[in-house]
């Protein structure tokens, strides 16, 4: 279904580590002879406003004002953006040395990918009625965009510019389905259906038959313990990242 380019890794890690925007470049599995490498990137995922503020309500213990929810919202959205530009050229690179025309997308199952063509489509399409004006209907259209930009992350933009041939599919949507950690309004985390959700990913990046994998995924993600012999996993970190 897909056409992914078998391409042929340049995994020497100095080059990898080198690479724009790397912090940190990690061989969190070696294989001499790989039949697939993986080249995780740590994505750090844009939230919506409804499941952050269950999120931040949940991590502060303590109920927060829809003013303190806002403020941190912000400094979400600011830190996701600075952490795509950085995957952006990230990105760019790895196409450039690998030949790479697809990449790989968390959260994206088989099933959704048409409607998620005519998402790009639209937006791509969006693009010519956006004003620069200071208005308050073209500040918000603005930043309704910008939104939807930090929502489909940087190989949905690199898809819309054209400058990549399209997003990959890695999910089983019913191993994706049964992980959602938000449940009754409730942020529940079961590590088994967690791993479930995994072994699946690397299952599904496995079946792709490509040699070479990049793929964005959270960076709490670790698929060390999911992949199978002969694969090789390589992780990158952005110096945007949280922590780096």
């Amino acid at each position: 279904m897909f056409d992914i380019l078998i391409a042929c890794l340049l995994s020497d890690l100095p080059d990898l580590q080198s690479l724009p925007g790397v912090a940190s470049a990690t061989v969190a599995v070696e294989c001499d002879s790989p039949k697939l490498t993986i080249i995780h990137i740590r994505d750090w995922h844009f939230i919506e406003r409804q499941s952050f503020a269950l999120d931040v309500q949940d991590a502060s213990g303590e109920p927060l004002t829809d003013d303190e929810v806002d403020k941190l919202l912000a400094e979400h959205r600011e830190t996701v953006a600075t952490i795509q530009k950085q995957q952006r050229r990230l990105i760019l690179a790895l196409i450039k040395q690998l030949g790479v025309k697809q990449v790989f997308q968390e959260g994206l199952f088989v099933e959704q990918l048409p409607a998620y063509r005519k998402r790009i489509d639209i937006l791509r399409d969006f693009q010519k009625y956006l004003s620069d004006g200071d208005s308050p209907l073209d500040q918000f259209t603005r930043y309704e965009y910008q939104t939807d930009m930090l929502q489909i992350g940087v190989p949905g933009q690199l898809w819309i510019e054209n400058k990549i041939e399209g997003i990959a599919p890695v999910e089983n949507k019913a191993a994706y389905e049964a992980a959602n950690p938000i449940r009754d309004g409730k942020v529940v985390f079961d590590e088994s259906l967690n791993e479930a959700r995994e072994d699946a990913i690397a299952r599904n990046l496995l079946e792709a038959k490509c040699r070479t994998a990049v793929l964005l995924l959270g960076g709490t993600h670790d698929l060390s313990d999911n992949v199978p012999a002969g694969v090789k996993l390589i992780v990158l970190t952005v110096k945007g990242y949280p922590g780096e």
